[in-house]
């Protein structure tokens, strides 16, 4: 899938070029994003992973309007350079030959264990933890999205 090889090169530019300009995008940690955010989204993960990132996927079922692909990230995260392994199955549609919907879906509580560490063993199955999260994340995306503008 051109999708998730151009993650494997570390290529933004391809993997946005997948996306329909309709896109939807949810994840747990992002929550819903549309065409601007999950591309800059992507492109901010790539660029602070600095080449760390490791990706694995496989093709679960394909059709001409779907796929569903198993993923796996391996990536250090934060300050503490916590290695995160984080199994991932996607959901897409595909519109025009392009990806007009794709949700993540991962289990939030095993993802903070290994990327929080012990607030993450007993906080990560809290909605406050997960919104926490998010909020963070969010901060750091709308950030980023400022500074790539011209």
């Amino acid at each position: 899938m051109r999708f998730y090889r151009a993650f494997q090169n570390g290529n933004a530019l391809e993997m946005a070029s997948c996306y329909h300009p309709e896109v939807q995008f949810s994840d747990p940690v992002f929550g819903k994003l549309n065409h601007a955010e999950v591309c800059g989204m992507w492109a901010m993960l790539l660029e602070r992973s600095k080449g760390a990132l490791q990706l694995k996927f496989t093709v679960l079922s394909t059709a001409a309007d779907s796929s569903q692909v198993q993923w796996i990230a391996s990536y250090p995260f934060g300050k503490q350079k916590r290695l995160v392994k984080n199994l991932i199955v996607a959901e897409m549609q595909f519109q025009e030959g392009l990806i007009v919907q794709h949700h993540d879906q991962f289990n939030f509580w095993k993802w903070s264990l290994q990327a929080l560490g012990w607030s993450g063993l007993l906080l990560g199955w809290t909605p406050w933890l997960k919104n926490k999260v998010r909020q963070q994340s969010w901060q750091i995306l709308r950030k980023y999205l400022a500074e790539q503008r011209p």
